[in-house]
Formats: structure tokens, C-alpha cells, sequence
């Protein structure tokens, strides 16, 4: 018995996607089975974490970023090409390759590696993934963006609801709350948004989406 629990939070190279594993009884490759299957291979060290911020939700990701970055100072990788008028309100993380333009980036965001934040953008306590491009005139805020999306000009994501009320996510056919007054939207790779666009607040978008120029989505 032990009073400890796996978090859940791994580094591993590819190699993880080469072990043969079998389904467990609940009918599912275990991510902890190819592991065990690699240490037997491979040197695996374990660290013993002083914070954990269980991930159960999607918004749980934004809370588990922030608590990370509140420990922590900016990280800005040197191949970032950051303008001079680009602004960041630290603690950021700014990956690889991204540019960021005339911009502003506030506290507890990440960019992602070849991420491009162009002119007059604002991205607030959000998480960019890599090779995204929100060009110019957008706002984000509290939401989490997929792979490889691109916003056209104009798009914004709305983070607070019109009566001030907590943000509903869809979840499995349910409507949750998700006990925050600010939230943006979860969105997933591959999506490309038309100019003017306006997504509201707690909206999921499905990963290859096509959102039509000058509408709202929920």
C-alpha cells in the first residue's frame, strides 16, 4: 500500500508508441501497461511532484497551466521571433519558432512552437498549440486552441457571459458547469475560422471545423 498516485504527466519519446501491449479488462490500451512494458527495456526515473491539479475537464487545463507558471518565470525559447512592439505580461511560454507581431500576450499563456500571433491580437491566459496562426484584430481568452488552426481576421472568443454567470461546457451530451466566470472555448486541430467570427463562451469546436465568415458558434 503507499500513500502516493501516478499523475499522470509523462516524457517520453516515440519509442513509448512501439510496445505491444494488450487490451485490459475495461477494453483499453493502458497507457501505464506500455510503460512497464518500456522499463523493462529502457531506464525510467519517477520525481516525486509537490503540486497536483487533477486534469478531469477540459478547463482543468487552464488551472493546471496557471498553477504550473505561477511558480515560474517566463520561458521564451530563442528561435521565438518577437517583435518590438509585441507585448507579454508574464509568466508566458513561448515556443520555437513562434512570431509574435504588434501583439499582447498576458499571463499564464502559451504559445506554441511555430504559433503566429500577428498584429493587434491580444491572447489571454490561453494555450496555443504548435503551428497555429491568429493573424491579426482576434482575441482569446481562457481557452485551450488546437494544432495547425488559422483565424481569420476578426475572429473573437468570447470568456464571459452576457449575465455574468458561470460558463456552461457540453460534456458528453451534458451541460456542465464549470464553476468559472471566465471562459473561452476548447478547440481542436485543424480548424479554420472565416473573418468576423464570434464563438461564445464554453463552445467546443470539433477538430477540422470550417467556421463561416461574420457568424457565432456555441
Amino acid at each position: 500500500m503507499s500513500n502516493l498516485i501516478n499523475a499522470g504527466l509523462y516524457v517520453l519519446d516515440d519509442t513509448i508508441f512501439r510496445e505491444q501491449v494488450s487490451k485490459s479488462p475495461r477494453g483499453e490500451y493502458e497507457i501505464t501497461d506500455a510503460i512497464k512494458s518500456l522499463a523493462k527495456k529502457a531506464g525510467i526515473k519517477s520525481v516525486r511532484g509537490t503540486l497536483w491539479e487533477p486534469v478531469a475537464y477540459p478547463w482543468k487545463l487552464l488551472e493546471a497551466n496557471e498553477a504550473i507558471l505561477r511558480q515560474a518565470d517566463s520561458l521564451i525559447h530563442p528561435e521565438a521571433e518577437i517583435s518590438k512592439e509585441a507585448r507579454i505580461e508574464g509568466p508566458v511560454v513561448v515556443g520555437k519558432g513562434a512570431v509574435l507581431k504588434n501583439c499582447v500576450v498576458r499571463a499564464y499563456s502559451v504559445i506554441g512552437d511555430n504559433v503566429t500571433i500577428g498584429n493587434f491580437v491580444e491572447i489571454k491566459n490561453s494555450i496555443i498549440m504548435e503551428g497555429t496562426k491568429i493573424p491579426h484584430l482576434s482575441y482569446v481568452g481562457d481557452s485551450v486552441i488546437g494544432r495547425n488552426c488559422n483565424f481569420g481576421a476578426g475572429t473573437k472568443i468570447a470568456n464571459l457571459r452576457f449575465d455574468d454567470g458561470n460558463v456552461k461546457v457540453m460534456i458528453n451530451g451534458k451541460n456542465m458547469d464549470s464553476g468559472r466566470r471566465k471562459l473561452g472555448c476548447f478547440m481542436g486541430d485543424n480548424v479554420k475560422t472565416g473573418i468576423n467570427v464570434s464563438i461564445m463562451p464554453g463552445a467546443v469546436i470539433k477538430s477540422g471545423s470550417m467556421l463561416e465568415p461574420g457568424k457565432a458558434f456555441k
